[in-house]
């Protein structure tokens, strides 16, 4: 029996070895699926948030539209009101000149 007991203790060094490409293809299996799984979910969070950050550059661009038309607006009532808009560039035309 101790000789048994060598044997099986040989044979337990050499069954996890043996198991092991088994295991490991299994593993390996499930750890392929596991990162297929993961690069779905990648996906899926990356692609709401490029429909997150779309939608905050449509709301953006509208409110810039909108501001610029406002300084526009802004801009023409203050020309026929008050000549300073015109005479900042009279400076840099007098600085040129010489």
């Amino acid at each position: 029996m101790p000789q048994a007991a060598m044997g099986s203790s040989r044979s337990q060094v050499a069954l996890p070895a043996a198991g092991q490409p088994a295991l490991k293809a299994d593993t390996s299996a499930t750890n392929a699926t596991e990162s297929v799984n993961d690069l779905r979910l990648q996906i899926r969070e990356l692609t709401n948030a490029n429909l997150d950050l779309r939608a905050q550059l449509k709301e953006q661009s509208g409110t810039i539209e909108k501001l610029q038309a406002e300084f526009e607006g802004l801009r023409n009532q203050k020309k026929p009101g008050t000549s300073k808009p015109s005479s900042g560039p009279k400076p840099s035309h007098k600085q040129t000149t010489p």
